[in-house]
């Protein structure tokens, strides 16, 4: 053979066997442009139906609701209510264009709340009202609602589909304390809301087997920003304190200066 032949030859044969190392799970890739603070994360099954039947189908899943249909004269509403485990969670996915879903004290008293809904606004927009507090949620938001309080959210009659993961509220008020309660807005802008964003998307994308540890990771990330939020509000307190303070020396000084 001519020279230098059976060398190129043995190069080549190892160089195709040599293994081709894939640093992602095929089957679990994410777009490196996808934004993970509004990825979906369920798919809409929502139908034409009789308010009274989704009204049915909504109160055996999260409890004493009421729905009022964009065209009260139809009684109809274009939606659907389906449940999913997510990680050691109960979790409702909620689709509907109705004009608005309440829940007063009267079926608080009829149905008390053993949950906090925490609210993942999946598609549309929606308006929550809750303990004299109005949020609006844009697709990707998140709201912990809590089922011990009034509650009101306004859709307008657009399709709107919501993710709602059912938190034992005893539990969740054992580990965070009294913040976590009343109703509470998850900060779009903090880096943490990011950080829960993308467990989230874990979450619900991943085999069931793994989901427990995300669970629990999911809520150490939250736990994480209501210590932040209780941190804030602490520093907020005591600057308001030390102004009036300042205020009430400066009054109590000119009060005692003819001058």
């Amino acid at each position: 053979l001519p020279g230098g032949t059976t060398e190129a030859r043995l190069d080549s044969q190892q160089a195709s066997l040599r293994p081709i190392i894939c640093r992602e799970q095929v089957d679990r890739m994410i777009p490196d442009n996808m934004d993970l603070a509004v990825t979906p994360l369920a798919p809409t099954r929502a139908r034409p139906q009789p308010v009274e039947e989704l009204t049915g189908n909504i109160r055996s899943i999260c409890g004493d609701f009421e729905i009022e249909p964009p065209d009260p004269g139809s009684g109809r509403v274009n939606g659907d209510g389906s449940t999913m485990s997510v990680s050691r969670f109960e979790t409702a996915i909620i689709s509907l264009n109705a004009k608005r879903v309440l829940r007063d004290k009267r079926m608080i008293r009829r149905d008390p709340g053993e949950h906090l809904f925490l609210v993942i606004q999946d598609k549309g927009n929606c308006w929550i009202h809750q303990n004299e507090t109005s949020g609006r949620l844009a697709p990707g938001d998140m709201y912990l609602v809590d089922s011990a309080h009034s509650s009101e959210f306004v859709y307008n009659g657009v399709d709107a589909r919501q993710v709602s993961i059912h938190l034992p509220r005893s539990e969740m008020l054992h580990r965070f304390g009294a913040i976590c309660t009343g109703g509470i807005a998850i900060d779009r802008s903090d880096p943490l809301f990011v950080a829960m964003r993308a467990v989230l998307t874990k979450i619900f994308s991943d085999d069931a087997s793994v989901a427990p540890h995300h669970g629990e990771a999911f809520l150490s990330i939250l736990g994480a920003y209501f210590r932040s939020v209780e941190h804030q509000e602490a520093l907020q307190d005591r600057t308001s304190k030390g102004v009036l303070s300042r205020a009430l020396s400066l009054i109590d000084r000119h009060a005692t200066d003819p001058d």
